[in-house]
């Protein structure tokens, strides 16, 4: 299952309640793929990439955005050395997946940011990440 699919799958069950979802659209921006999400309430622009680095050039302050890429070392540490740009994003959230396994982590570093504790930012996020098979 590619990451589309996955993530497709993945937003849907989340909305199974809610039954926010009107449509979701993919499309190709550069390399990347983007999904399209438009709710009741609010469009979100996901963007799917296997390496968390890639993506982040489409990060858009004013926009409601997620990331999707693989739960892997590499986006790991991509996450901790990109921490002060990615938590400055106020409603930005990305999931660490693993479509073979189907499971995955999920932070908003921005909130994540308002409510940790610095000194234990890197073991928190590592226990996240741990607890993921990596894909």
């Amino acid at each position: 299952m590619d990451l589309l699919e996955w993530t497709s799958l993945f937003l849907k069950h989340q909305d199974l309640l809610k039954k926010e979802i009107l449509t979701m659209t993919p499309r190709e921006q550069g390399s990347l793929r983007v999904l399209d999400v438009q709710r009741k309430n609010r469009a979100e622009e996901w963007i799917l990439s296997e390496v968390l680095s890639d993506a982040l050039a489409l990060l858009n302050k004013e926009k409601r955005q997620g990331i999707v890429c693989l739960n892997t070392k590499t986006n790991f540490d991509a996450l901790v050395v990109n921490w002060p740009a990615l938590s400055s994003h106020p409603t930005l959230k990305i999931v660490f997946a693993n479509p073979r396994a189907n499971d995955r982590w999920t932070i908003s570093p921005a909130h994540h940011a308002a409510i940790a504790d610095k000194a234990s930012l890197k073991t928190g996020l590592q226990a996240m990440f741990e607890a993921v098979p990596q894909a």
